[in-house]
């Protein structure tokens, strides 16, 4: 049985309702929030695309706002992130913060994200170059987790409407596992749209209103808006005090299946089904469902049907007295597509809290479709009380997806008893990074608390103390009415050089009341924090009044002790009491516990004048603060000169208040609030908003700027350093850079020398600056001269020589190919039977493989040099890896060594545990195109010429080195028309890629220096498994994967292309391994470097067979047709799909201008004879990708869904 999950913070934005004061008064308010776009949002796409009529719909006003210096990000980069990313991360932040969780402590949590991807139209607004990064679909996830260091599940939904409660039921499972121990769920969703579109479209509403469940309704209309909630499991909520919205005690999701009569149309059976399964989930019966938030998207088809399943369930669960309302918020803000069911659960908890019964806005006369005879279910047409049943309200909130999946949540809430806070003295805590955002910071809090009363303002200040994270500027305020607060918000805060010293001046042992002592911990965790380090007792079970005086006292000196460090001062009488024996650790608390007579005073006589004579000498600049463990008049500090505060040891709230302040006044953190009350719209964490948008006026400029500059055709080293130096300026967003300063120390990054790159290029003709290229120069003035040199290169090639193999007569070299073929099909092989084994990338994708393969097929002993901190860690990364994706749990034929290829004798320091060895495979490295290091100094030269000398100091008797085809670089000499086994370097242009330039010199170092037997294995692109498309590498950065994913999401093809080779190439990873085992373990005199590139690639017919295979469909259009498909996705740069069909076209026209020979190779498999390549079937094996590849990420969308009427 599952779980419940609570609902512990929520952050939204709704066309019209902003906060919960705002959703809390639409509850009961017909009034509606269609309307036109707003006049700025309006002007933009004026300015943009001329004069369009848009349709209304449910819009936001700003769509623009964004914090880009709390986010990191610089001006540039914001205005490249998607608006949708923009307004993701900031209620991301704002839910977690109404949760009551800030930064430091989400860092490293096991929180997860679930959330609905977003497909904007942003880059339709701008002539800014977009990389693929930019537009990678469900990014806005990653930069979340990236931000907050988030490591649970990051998963992004689509099943169209119901990819909202989709999120959130994967995430109550994702609970249940306990993959993660908190989940955000959330997204955003933006759909301005024309007026022509609407016309056009079946679904949106003619006359330009969504009416659920009335007899006018005829569509929907489109909505807008922002959902971030944040959910945890119940018992953990519970135990953390966490404020709960509501609780989530069951869930159902299924699929209409064949009950559908089209692949669009909804079942009301499959509804009825999926809200049955969500009641059996919660264990409730229908008679306790009092409301129900549906679908109700005011479609003349779907609103009967839904209405028919509701009323078929609450039939069939046949329970007496059962009568629910529903309504839906999609009259009121539109339907937010994928968003719409957040939408409606954020309505729901707001109506379980408030006790209302929504009412269905746009509603005057029932839908004659809809059969309320005997039903159950009735629309909410009038205001209602939702009365609660044995202390609980119990609702549920139902959401359909176009492409036929169902989902329902039960959601109820407990009858809240709230005790009016009785409170005298109230405490507040604020911080913020510069003066300029403290004081918009306090401006905000006087907006806040002018819709405050008193009784509010304590869950208020609790809340934002819970939040307050110490930063540059710090403040706390003490006060007893909200006009003192108003006023010391409003006061400019006092300067002052002066230095806060502090004194705990320990002189009697006071009097606590146990609830006193229990309030204080209960309200700051870091006096909690001391107590349950130091004292082995709860407060409860120590029944000696005197000693729990003495013991919280002693944890009220090590609470300040440890947060001022060197600014306390500790001050006693001669003659220890209990409380200095306890601190100088002579005696233990569980002693004093044991041993109550042990508790005492020091006798001695405290000479309190000399103490004020060492205040006044020592202390006459500072400002001193005492905190007094004293039964003396407080007031015997104020004759002297100096600024002093005198603060009583007993700590009633206004001490400790005033201690608290003054603490955090120093710049340290005094309290860190444990109470965490369900407070609305705290507006934390500040955010200081802007517009980031393209101006098109700027654009335009620019590319006049660099229409002029491109004029130019030859450059002087002058010119490129000042058009490099602007770029550089503009993108980071600075004016002083000199020339020798480096890239990445300004706060370049990734993402930004992408961006710079593209600039540059733009701007200088003929200029093509690559990876390699701004790793390897990341200065302005290093740069410069690489862009130089590649202008005049023409030039400089008549200086340069490169030593190459002799390559003139083809002819010859093809002669002695084929005599190579002959002798290996007459040459005899026996095997080799290695004892000892040195695997190296073990725990990489082709070497986990090799790995499984020797332990199933050989008896020798493996050792597999692994990084780690150490051999724990080391250990534990093998066998983890192992475990998931081949199920081996251990095996003592295989020993882990913590190693580093980049160190001599791979830094190991036992070197017994690496002797005797006869053989290695060698299959470390990065596969990386780029690197901040040269060929010569990249891990895959180093690591592989560390082996290599290693096994020639310890005799190794056979060496195999796993290279790449990519060493054949980006062009070849045009006298090359053939690649062969035999050749390594013939003049190929490798510069630029490290991973072919480092493999080259790392084969280059194995043939000169290696003395006993070699064999190089170059492999293409790896794939997954053969039988099950299986791979453990991340698919979002896989080339092929993504090939296929953008190919699939073009959505179009014709029969021009079937023939089209669009270069998706895979080869199993499983066959990759064991070719190079066996190969490895042969003895081959005629050939010693082999090319496994085994697959030839798969023409758009063969994935288009395999797409059909798999239920992924494309519509099959005419070739012109296609043309004009391709022309208008065109202006979008972003579609990385696109350059599938232009690869395919152009290598159906015309081919390489050498061929990858591979012939000897394929001959030598064929002699060895081995199963799984004789039963290799190609097509079997794409159907396996694809299905493995693609499951879950690929949708069968239909083309007229609402989604596709947008087109802004």
């Amino acid at each position: 049985m599952q779980e419940p999950v609570a609902i512990i913070g929520v952050s939204f934005e709704f066309p019209g309702i902003k906060t919960w004061k705002d959703l809390t008064a639409s509850l009961t308010d017909s009034k509606t929030y269609i309307d036109h776009l707003s006049s700025n949002r309006l002007e933009d796409i004026h300015n943009r695309f001329g004069n369009l009529e848009m349709s209304k719909g449910g819009y936001l006003p700003n769509i623009d706002q964004f914090d880009n210096k709390y986010f990191g990000t610089t001006e540039r980069e914001a205005v490249k992130m998607f608006p949708e990313h923009r307004l993701f991360l900031l209620h991301a932040l704002r839910a977690f913060y109404d949760a009551g969780y800030v930064e430091e402590d989400l860092k490293s949590s096991n929180t997860g994200i679930f959330y609905t991807a977003s497909r904007s139209a942003y880059s339709n607004y701008s002539e800014l170059s977009f990389n693929e990064f930019d537009a990678l679909f469900g990014i806005e996830g990653t930069r979340l987790a990236n931000f907050l260091d988030l490591r649970g599940p990051v998963i992004a939904i689509d099943t169209t409407c119901s990819s909202s409660l989709v999120a959130v039921n994967n995430a109550i499972h994702s609970l249940n596992f306990k993959e993660c121990d908190k989940a955000l769920v959330g997204g955003v969703k933006f759909s301005a749209i024309t007026k022509e579109a609407a016309d056009e479209s079946t679904v949106v509403s003619k006359k330009q209103h969504c009416k659920p469940f009335d007899e006018e309704a005829d569509g929907l209309m489109n909505g807008e808006g922002a959902v971030c909630i944040v959910l945890k499991r119940l018992t953990d909520a519970e135990r953390d005090k966490d404020p709960i919205y509501g609780i989530i005690k069951g869930n159902g999701i299924n699929h209409g299946g064949a009950r559908i009569s089209s692949l669009t149309a909804p079942s009301s059976d499959a509804q009825k089904d999926v809200i049955l399964k969500a009641w059996r989930n919660a264990q409730v019966s229908s008679n306790q469902i009092k409301f129900i938030e549906a679908h109700g998207t005011g479609t003349i088809l779907g609103d009967p049907i839904e209405f028919e399943g509701l009323k078929a369930a609450f039939l069939e669960d046949n329970q007496d007295n059962a009568l629910c309302s529903i309504s839906s918020f999609k009259g009121q803000v539109g339907h937010l597509d994928y968003l719409s069911g957040l939408a409606g659960l954020v309505r729901l908890i707001a109506a379980l809290n408030n006790m209302v019964l929504p009412i269905q806005a746009n509603f005057r006369k029932l839908n004659k479709h809809l059969n309320t005879e005997n039903s159950p279910v009735k629309i909410q047409d009038s205001i209602g009380i939702w009365e609660s049943t044995n202390g609980e309200r119990i609702g549920g909130v139902s959401s359909f997806g176009l492409t036929g999946t169902n989902v329902h949540l039960v959601v109820s809430q407990k009858e809240i008893t709230r005790n009016p806070d009785k409170q005298e003295f109230f405490y507040l805590q604020i911080s913020e990074d510069n003066k300029e955002r403290f004081d918009n910071l306090k401006k905000q809090i006087l907006r806040k608390i002018e819709n405050l009363n008193l009784e509010e303002i304590g869950p208020f200040c609790h809340k934002t103390n819970r939040l307050f994270q110490l930063k540059n500027n710090n403040q706390g305020y003490v006060f007893s009415s909200l006009d003192t607060l108003k006023n010391d918000l409003k006061a400019a805060e006092k300067s002052t050089d002066k230095k806060t010293v502090f004194y705990i001046l320990d002189l009697d042992i006071l009097e606590y009341n146990k609830d006193i002592i229990t309030s204080i911990l209960e309200e700051n965790e870091l006096i909690r924090l001391q107590w349950d380090k130091n004292i082995p007792y709860s407060i409860d079970s120590i029944e000696n009044k005197k000693v729990l005086n003495v013991l919280f006292q002693f944890v009220l000196y090590k609470y300040l002790i440890a947060n001022l460090n060197k600014k306390v001062n500790f001050i006693t009488k001669k003659g220890e009491g209990s409380i200095g024996q306890l601190i100088n650790k002579e005696i233990t608390p569980l002693e004093l516990i044991n041993n109550p007579e042990r508790c005492i005073t020091s006798d001695h006589f405290f000479d309190e004048e000399a103490f004020k004579k060492y205040l006044e000498t020592s202390n006459s600049s500072d400002k001193v603060i005492v905190v007094d463990f004293s039964n003396k008049n407080p007031d015997r500090f104020d004759d002297l000169k100096l600024e002093v505060l005198n603060i009583k040891g007993t700590l009633t709230d206004l001490n400790r208040f005033k201690l608290y302040s003054e603490i955090v006044l120093a710049g340290v953190s005094a309290l860190k609030s444990k109470i965490n009350p369900l407070f609305h719209d705290s507006e934390l964490p500040y955010f200081d908003l802007k517009r980031f948008w393209p101006e098109t006026k700027q654009i335009v400029q620019e590319k006049t700027i660099s229409n002029t500059v491109a004029d130019i055709t030859k450059y002087d080293l002058l010119q490129i350093t000042k058009i490099i130096k602007e770029v550089w300026c503009e993108v980071l967003e600075t004016t002083e850079i000199e020339v020798e300063d480096n890239f990445f120390d300004l706060g370049g990054s990734s993402l930004t020398a992408l961006d710079m790159m593209s600039e540059v290029e733009s701007k200088i003709n003929g200029s093509k600056i690559s990876y390699e290229d701004m790793y390897n120069h990341t200065t302005i003035k290093e740069l410069s001269q690489v862009v130089f040199d590649q202008l005049n290169a023409e030039d400089l090639t008549k200086t340069v020589e490169k030593e190459v193999v002799n390559v003139a007569n083809d002819e010859i070299r093809k002669n002695d190919y084929e005599l190579l073929i002959n002798k290996i099909e007459t040459e005899e092989y026996s095997k080799i039977i290695p004892k000892k084994i040195v695997v190296t990338g073990a725990t990489g994708l082709v070497g986990s493989f090799m790995v499984e393969y020797l332990i199933k097929n050989t008896d020798a002993q493996i050792v597999c040099l692994v990084r780690g901190d150490d051999n724990n860690s080391a250990q534990d990364r093998f066998w983890t890896l192992l475990n998931q994706n081949f199920k081996i749990q251990e095996s003592a034929r295989i020993q882990i060594v913590k190693a580093d290829l980049s160190l001599s004798n791979f830094g190991v320091e036992q070197k017994e545990l690496l002797t005797n060895v006869d053989t290695v495979f060698h299959v470390a490295g990065s596969p990386s195109f780029v690197s901040q290091y040269k060929a010569e100094d990249h891990i895959n030269f180093i690591g592989t010429k560390n082996c290599i000398d290693w096994a020639n100091a310890n005799n190794v008797q056979n060496f195999n080195l796993v290279s790449t085809i990519g060493i054949v670089g980006q062009t070849m000499p045009k006298e090359i028309k053939n690649f062969y086994e035999t050749d390594l370097n013939v003049g190929q242009e490798t510069s630029g890629l490290i991973h072919a330039s480092s493999k080259v010199l790392a084969e280059e170092y194995l043939k000169d220096h290696f003395k006993n037997n070699a064999k190089v294995f170059r492999i293409p692109n790896v794939g997954g498994r053969y039988e099950d498309g299986f791979i453990s590498s991340d698919l979002s950065k896989n080339l092929m994967s993504l090939k296929l994913k953008y190919f699939y999401e073009m959505g179009y093809y014709s029969n021009e292309i079937l023939k089209w080779y669009p270069g998706i190439i895979f080869t199993p990873v499983d066959h990759l391994a064991g070719l190079i085992v066996e190969i490895g373990l042969t003895n081959v005199n005629s050939l010693k470097t082999y090319h496994l590139n085994l697959e030839k690639g798969f023409s758009f017919g063969d994935i288009i067979a395999s797409f059909l295979k798999n239920d992924l469909y494309l519509e099959k259009i005419e070739d012109h047709e296609l043309v004009q498909k391709l022309e208008q996705i065109k202006k979008n740069s972003m579609n990385v799909g696109l350059n599938l069909y232009r690869i395919g076209q152009n290598e159906s026209e015309e081919e390489n201008n050498f061929n990858f020979q591979n012939k000897a190779t394929m001959k030598l498999i064929d002699k060895l004879n081995i199963a799984f390549v004789n039963n290799y079937d190609r097509s079997h094996y794409l159907d396996n990708i694809v299905k493995f590849y693609l499951r879950g990420a690929l949708k069968n969308e239909n083309k007229n869904q609402v989604s596709e009427v947008k087109i802004l």
